[in-house]
């Protein structure tokens, strides 16, 4: 008997250690796969998207829109020193980089004025650009385009918070804001120099408005739809200009 009972206990045994050995098995598998799935994942994302952009937001808003990049942008415009600028900044992560800022303004000009004359793109685009330059507003063109994106209806660019898309559908219109964007980021960066169609307008609103706040700026001329305002007094000197008549 006692025998059997020791012979029993054995058995009990052999049977708890074979599970566990086929526990440890298990489980040496479940750790591997999921680091396999970890390092395929890892590999699977382009490492250019980190390299880009300066945070995961940057990432992610960056990333909205489709980048319809020209391969060559203009052969008679030299960007090498606005490239130079960005580049230096840029070693601060933080801080946007050249192909961030074109397309941030092309964004801009594209959804406040697709429908405008070519002027009209210019212009919208310069009062972003003056907005960089002047201390009261970011110092990014990003920032400047997006700044309180996330209060509806209360931010800077209507586009930025009006809760639509901001895919650009129309190809064409898309890769001729995207160049000329490349163009005033080299005149407005580059130069500094203050623009002949709206000066150094920081404002401006559609026609068939009218903003608290245009009473008490200096409105410069109409383009389109739109009637274009500066400040005073600025960050940066106001160039006198004639007063428009805003009438028609």
């Amino acid at each position: 008997m006692l025998a059997l009972i020791q012979w029993l206990e054995i058995d009990k045994s052999l049977y708890r250690s074979r599970w566990r050995l086929f526990g440890h098995v298990c489980l040496a598998m479940i750790i591997a796969n999921v680091g396999l799935v970890g390092y395929r994942i890892y590999h699977a994302v382009s490492p250019d998207l980190y390299t880009s952009a300066g945070s995961d937001y940057e990432i992610a808003r960056v990333a909205t829109v489709p980048l319809y990049l020209p391969e060559n942008i203009d052969g008679k415009i030299r960007m090498a020193r606005v490239e130079s600028l960005y580049n230096t900044a840029s070693e601060n992560p933080d801080h946007e980089t050249l192909e961030e800022a074109q397309h941030c303004l092309a964004q801009a000009i594209y959804f406040e004025a697709r429908g405008e004359p070519v002027e009209g793109w210019e212009a919208v685009g310069q009062v972003v650009i003056n907005r960089v330059r002047d201390k009261r507003y970011p110092g990014q063109i990003c920032d400047v385009v997006f700044q309180g994106e996330y209060r509806r209806h209360r931010c800077q660019f209507s586009f930025a918070c009006d809760g639509v898309s901001d895919r650009p559908y129309d190809k064409d219109s898309w890769q001729a804001v995207y160049k000329l964007s490349g163009k005033l980021l080299t005149r407005g960066v580059a130069s500094q120099t203050v623009s002949p169609i709206v000066g150094t307008a920081t404002h401006y609103h559609a026609d068939y408005v009218v903003p608290h706040w245009s009473s008490s700026l200096t409105p410069i001329r109409k383009i389109g739809r739109h009637i274009f305002y500066r400040e005073e007094p600025g960050g940066i000197t106001p160039k006198p200009r004639k007063r428009p008549d805003l009438s028609s």
